[in-house]
């Protein structure tokens, strides 16, 4: 029984039992960089949060009666959100293949007996949808919907035909939420729309699970990159997404934060209320060595 593969122990566990490491190799480590990068910026790891932590112990070893408290609003939740998705992804990536590679191996026969259970990975799905939602990222949303999805489709061939109609019903529950959050969305989510699609398509299908990222998210996220390697400098709006601004790197026009519709950008040199710079951002950015 493979159960939560998660855990980059079980991964290495499967890979080695179907002789695979090499295989495997680059992406296993690829994935745990990406896990290192989701831990540095949880929100228990940021500095805000550590210094209400240690206040809150002093004020209890002290028998304090008194509160302390801070603005929610200066931890920035962004980037663990596009790290747990980049995260998950990449697990879906390799899960998808180490799933196909296993039933090839195994004699027919024997298929039958594979018991394959991701309820833990959906939660994790959850989990991102519940984050993304309380920081207003749609993006983030639509995704962690999808790969719900994805992760029903690739737990289908595992199970009674009747579970498998009930995964299949409740993966197109949520590529159609997905779908109407696109529509609503257009601008933040802009390449999700063919991915939905062929989610969509693969569960009507009933085909074998394969990776879904579409054309045009390809190109997002290339352009996404093209931007990371510029000369600008990256801001947050007043809800904490990130933007960046080219050429001198300050803002000279008023525009509308992709995700929020909240103001950025600004006028003459000056930021729009609300506005500040993302240092942090622009120091993991490097970091990562893109």
């Amino acid at each position: 029984m493979i159960n939560s593969l998660t855990q980059l122990i079980s991964f290495r566990h499967v890979v080695g039992s179907l002789l695979l490491n090499s295989r495997y190799k680059n992406i296993l480590e690829l994935r745990n960089r990406i896990q290192a990068h989701v831990k540095k910026v949880t929100k228990e790891e940021q500095p805000f949060k550590r210094v209400y932590d240690f206040c809150q112990d002093a004020r209890r070893r002290r028998d304090g009666s008194g509160s302390f408290d801070f603005d929610q609003d200066v931890l920035q939740t962004k980037a663990h959100l596009m790290g747990t998705a980049l995260l998950i992804r990449c697990e879906l990536a390799i899960l998808s293949d180490i799933v196909s590679v296993w039933r090839d191996k195994l004699p027919s026969h024997l298929r039958a007996e594979c018991i394959l259970s991701l309820s833990s990975n959906r939660e994790r799905c959850l989990g991102l949808s519940q984050e993304a939602a309380q920081a207003k990222s749609p993006l983030q949303s639509v995704e962690a919907l999808l790969f719900y999805a994805q992760y029903n489709a690739i737990e289908r061939p595992f199970v009674s035909a009747d579970k498998q109609e009930q995964l299949r019903e409740e993966a197109l529950n949520h590529v159609d939420t997905a779908r109407k959050l696109c529509a609503t969305n257009p601008g933040s989510t802009n390449g999700m729309v063919d991915e939905v699609d062929a989610v969509e398509k693969m569960l009507r299908a009933s085909t074998f699970f394969s990776v879904v990222t579409s054309e045009e998210r390809r190109a997002v996220l290339a352009a996404m990159a093209t931007e990371f390697l510029g000369t600008g400098h990256w801001y947050y709006c007043e809800n904490g997404h990130p933007f960046t601004v080219g050429e001198c790197g300050m803002p000279m026009q008023q525009t509308r934060c992709p995700d929020c519709g909240a103001p950025a950008g600004g006028r003459d040199h000056a930021s729009a209320a609300g506005v500040r710079r993302a240092e942090d951002l622009e120091m993991e950015l490097r970091d990562l060595h893109l």
